[in-house]
């Protein structure tokens, strides 16, 4: 009877040992009701691809819950697993051909001690596109085509379909070499503008190529064009004058003293060759016409002179005359 008591005593407590190992498991204290749901799956097309995103939660909407991998298929085929952020939230970019058609994207949480699991799924239908209304065209300029290392270019173009010019369409540019910016917006009139930026430690001479490309959309068929570029050597520098002040020479120095008798004196003495040829000058022209007046007076006398000996001559003649005509009667 005494064992009876010990062996039921020490069932008892093995029951009790093994009731708080299970509650003290973390699957015992495990909340039932923090079961998890993912809202607001979507899928949409981008182009050739599916852009997927989602949120968890719990399920009585109270709290969002981060931290969790949700794996994604597409038509029963895993794309990899997303984990969710700070308010639950999930995207993923799913790679496709693009083709039109039905697509199932689902969403699965697979859980754990904590949450539950859960899985939520979307239908995608991709129509088929009816295609641009028109071909695009464009355009693609460089100025200057050939530069220096370092040298700025500007890059210009237009995108136009037929006529019309397209207004707010992503050209995304590219270039071999150089720094460009990697897309521009076109203009109101379908022009745009950027500009490449050469190393200054660019080889030359060498080139490069800029490639500008619209990838179109519902009304605009896509466009590329293509311009090569060439960098050449920058300009050599101008020689600078030699300004230094070159050594006296004796010699030089003797034969410009000499030379001062011949050529009319030294720079410094110019102003009084100057004073002294002018002095010069002025009296020769005194003596000029000085001697003029004496050549006009002299002239005067002789022409007197002249007309004096004339007039006696003439009335020596008409007295001979009288005296003769006398003794002939």
């Amino acid at each position: 009877m005494r064992r009876t008591s010990t062996s039921w005593l020490v069932a008892a407590m093995i029951a009790c040992l093994g009731v708080l190992m299970v509650m003290s498991s973390p699957l015992a204290q495990a909340d039932p009701t923090r079961s998890v749901v993912i809202v607001g799956l979507t899928g949409e097309m981008r182009g050739a691809d599916i852009h997927v995103s989602g949120q968890a939660e719990t399920s009585d909407a109270t709290a969002t819950i981060s931290g969790l991998a949700v794996t994604i298929t597409v038509n029963d085929q895993s794309e990899g697993t997303v984990t969710t952020g700070d308010n639950g939230s999930f995207e993923m970019t799913v790679p496709t051909t693009g083709q039109p058609g039905d697509y199932t994207i689902v969403a699965t949480w697979a859980g754990d001690t904590n949450y539950a699991a859960a899985v939520a799924s979307y239908h995608l239908s991709v129509a088929a596109s009816a295609g641009p209304s028109c071909e695009s065209a464009l355009t693609l300029t460089l100025d200057p085509v050939a530069a220096t290392p370092g040298a700025i270019v500007s890059v210009n173009g237009s995108l136009t379909c037929g006529a019309t010019a397209v207004s707010a369409a992503m050209i995304d540019l590219t270039s071999t070499y150089g720094s460009i910016d990697a897309m521009v917006a076109t203009n109101d009139d379908g022009t745009y503008a950027a500009a490449v930026t050469l190393p200054e430690d660019a080889s030359f001479p060498s080139g490069y190529t800029v490639t500008a490309a619209f990838s179109g959309d519902g009304s605009f068929g896509a466009a590329r064009a293509q311009i090569a570029g060439t960098i050449s050597a920058p300009p050599s520098p101008s020689p600078q004058a030699d300004q230094s002040v070159a050594p006296s020479d004796p010699v030089a120095s003797q034969s410009a003293e000499a030379s001062v008798g011949t050529d009319g004196g030294s720079a410094g003495d110019k102003p009084k060759t100057s004073a002294i040829i002018g002095g010069a000058n002025m009296a020769l022209l005194g003596v000029l016409f000085g001697s003029v007046a004496i050549l006009a007076v002299v002239t005067l006398l002789v022409l007197g002179v002249i007309s004096h000996r004339g007039k006696r001559l003439s009335l020596n003649e008409r007295r001979g005359f009288g005296t003769s005509f006398g003794k002939q009667h």
